[in-house]
């Protein structure tokens, strides 16, 4: 909303732009983030009802694992993308070359904060699942005043692309604060594990995407048949590189498990 309302003082345009790459963010975000809250929260609520902080931590572990293993990707998907994206859905005689950059410029400032956005939707619910709604309500207020100075310091230098940078800013500040105020701690050794093997494998499928993508020129040029098997085309031989760099990483189902009860069991034991 505030996006909106300060873009408007923009150059024309600028509030369509925003619009239609927040729309393209929404995607994974609704597909995974907002997925895993809803059917984290039950799981989370019983096992604050029960008693079983064992439990509690080992579901946090199992959402962040997912968000982690499909968030990155995503992000750098988006990234990488941006312009076949925006050119293949939007770009006809009305939305020409100049609407396509403009869009794409916010679509990638955006995806910046998409693993914070996906963060929120696992990390609030921590604190509903306990009763406490007042915790993510404090920071988020917090995280509001924050974008809306964010927006006003780059809004000058970057246009509209600064309202969507404020935003993944002001998004990732969010989640940091509800990891400090206790929300999730993700165990050292898996996520350091994941973590890497993730990024890696996530770069190297960005910087071919990066490469195989033709030029802006050709994507304006194609008809909509054509740009959607390109793109479609380029979105499987992300997956088929990120999930070969995977495996060649040694990445295996199990470490979608989480091993917080096996651990505590064999301490105790």
């Amino acid at each position: 909303m505030l996006d909106a309302l300060l873009a408007s003082w923009l150059t024309a345009g600028s509030v369509s732009w925003l619009y239609y790459a927040e729309r393209l963010v929404d995607f994974p975000l609704g597909v995974l983030g907002i997925a895993l809250g809803t059917l984290i929260v039950p799981a989370l609520a019983r096992a604050h009802a029960a008693q079983d902080p064992a439990r509690f931590t080992a579901t946090l572990h199992w959402a962040a694992r997912w968000l982690l293993l499909l968030g990155v990707p995503a992000t750098v998907g988006l990234l990488a993308l941006a312009v076949p994206l925006v050119a293949t859905l939007f770009g006809s005689e009305r939305f020409g070359a100049a609407d396509v950059a403009a869009c794409a410029a916010a679509l990638q400032a955006y995806a910046l904060g998409l693993p914070a956005f996906l963060a929120l939707k696992m990390l609030a619910p921590a604190f509903y699942a306990r009763l406490d709604a007042r915790t993510p309500l404090r920071l988020g207020a917090v995280a509001i005043l924050c974008n809306l100075a964010l927006n006003v310091l780059l809004m000058v230098p970057l246009g509209h692309a600064g309202l969507a940078l404020a935003t993944a800013l002001a998004a990732t500040l969010n989640a940091v604060l509800l990891l400090r105020a206790g929300a999730f701690a993700p165990a050292p050794r898996w996520a350091a594990r994941l973590g890497a093997r993730v990024l890696l494998a996530s770069a190297v499928m960005g910087a071919a995407l990066a490469w195989l993508s033709p030029p802006t020129a050709v994507w304006l040029t194609c008809d909509l048949w054509g740009a959607g098997v390109r793109l479609g085309g380029l979105v499987l031989a992300g997956a088929a590189l990120y999930l070969g760099g995977l495996g060649l990483l040694g990445v295996r189902a199990r470490d979608l498990h989480d091993d917080t009860l096996a651990v505590e069991g064999r301490v105790a034991g």
